[in-house]
């Protein structure tokens, strides 16, 4: 009722049309209804359009959905549908300081992040329409000066009377639970929760839009490189556009353990290649070890970009690069790679007695021993270094080596796989 008498009471100048909508959820019965009546009446009082709606909540356990987020649900799609029947673009919503301080409490309590704990935003698009904006001009006003403004201007309201019942969260904290902070804390607690919503906002935005400039040029700077939020950010966002619930969880392991796969729900689970999320069967392996050999690995190179453990503090990270005009993409501590001649699945494992390879640049091939004490590759490092081969065994890539000569990159190279070890100090030393 404040909301749309305080519209009423703005100069013309500041909107065309003014449509009342009101949903009446059927939760309390007559009360229910009664509050659907008096907007009904209050509309034509003052000669607004208005439109109410009943809604049916019974599905909602179809749909494994709570009492709460059904009502919001249909509630945003009702309102979304009557601002595009009448031709309006904009949705006013009454939310006021103190459902702002209500919600930082309750979303504090459930671990959210700084994108969750800024609150309710003052203009976004609606969840039920993009093209339609959600407008809260009241969120800097409390509730008891929108008492005192319907009470001076003697405008009539109803009070909902599930208000009072504290088995509803936001009831227990506005009744039980911010008293005895405003107790403790003294008469400035609501003004400095306000003020770090405003502020753990702002900052959170700014790490979204480090993250989605990191997007348009993934290959500027290594997922390992970014800062810690940065980073959860884009696992969070790729799991959400998989339809994967993005637990802090999951982000951590994620984000901490590359190239491992971890469930998220029946059949599947979800991996870190580089920056990239790849949700796929458990049985979808990417990189695993031989059968009977704990040093072998199989690989398969695909996507953007990726990385495997290979135990030891040893990580094999690889991305690839399209190729123009035969020039080598320059990468420090990459080797680089015909993509289209290696073939796949490739496999990774130790140096071996009798491995062979054409050194680049070489007539033909030679025994890898050989080549490794022409480089001066003492023989203790040489057992340790990792290397590569096609599916027929051919090796085209020892760690820290270049690329075998049948595999370079040539005018005609389309794409290039790029390759390294990236090895801890633990696993250097």
């Amino acid at each position: 009722m404040a909301l749309v008498h305080a519209l009423l009471d703005q100069p013309r100048r500041f909107w065309r049309r003014l449509v009342v909508a009101h949903v009446n959820h059927g939760l309390r019965g007559v009360d229910s209804d009664g509050d659907a009546h008096f907007v009904g009446e209050m509309a034509a009082a003052h000669g607004l359009e208005s439109v109410v709606r009943k809604v049916d909540l019974s599905h909602r356990a179809a749909r494994g959905e709570s009492l709460e987020m059904s009502a919001r649900r249909l509630r945003h799609s009702f309102l979304a549908e009557v601002a595009r029947s009448h031709g309006i673009g904009a949705i006013c919503l009454a939310h006021h300081a103190d459902d702002q301080v209500e919600l930082f409490l309750l979303r504090l309590m459930r671990g959210a992040g700084g994108e969750g704990l800024q609150g309710m935003r003052w203009n976004v698009a609606s969840p039920a329409d993009p093209g339609i904006r959600v407008v809260r001009p009241m969120l800097d006003v409390r509730r008891t000066e929108l008492r005192a403004y319907l009470s001076r201007h003697r405008r009539e309201f109803r009070e909902d009377i599930s208000n009072t019942d504290t088995s509803i969260p936001r009831n227990a904290v506005r009744h039980q639970l911010l008293p005895q902070f405003r107790a403790f804390a003294g008469a400035g607690l609501d003004e400095a929760i306000l003020r770090a919503a405003e502020i753990t906002g702002a900052e959170a935005a700014h790490v979204a839009e480090v993250a989605s400039g990191w997007w348009q040029d993934p290959e500027a700077v290594e997922f390992g490189a970014l800062s810690v939020a940065v980073q959860r950010v884009i696992v969070r966002e790729q799991l959400i556009e998989s339809g994967v619930p993005p637990s802090f969880e999951l982000i951590e392991r994620l984000r901490t353990q590359p190239a491992r796969r971890h469930g998220v729900r029946g059949g599947q689970a979800a991996q870190r290649m580089g920056g990239w999320i790849k949700i796929g069967t458990t049985e979808l392996a990417d990189v695993h070890r031989v059968p009977g050999d704990q040093t072998e690995f199989e690989v398969c190179f695909e996507g953007r970009c990726g990385s495997a453990d290979l135990g030891s503090g040893v990580v094999l990270q690889w991305r690839f690069r399209a190729v123009r005009a035969g020039k080598v993409p320059a990468v420090p501590g990459f080797e680089c790679f015909d993509a289209a001649r290696i073939g796949t699945p490739s496999r990774l494992r130790h140096w071996r007695p009798g491995d062979r390879m054409h050194p680049l640049g070489a007539p033909g091939s030679a025994k890898l021993q050989d080549v490794l004490t022409n480089r001066k590759v003492p023989a203790a490092t040489r057992r340790q270094l990792w290397l590569a081969t096609t599916p027929s065994g051919e090796v085209f890539w020892v760690e820290g080596q270049p690329p075998a000569d049948p595999f370079k990159v040539v005018p005609t190279t389309k794409s290039c796989l790029l390759l390294r070890c990236h090895r801890t100090p633990s696993a250097e030393a």
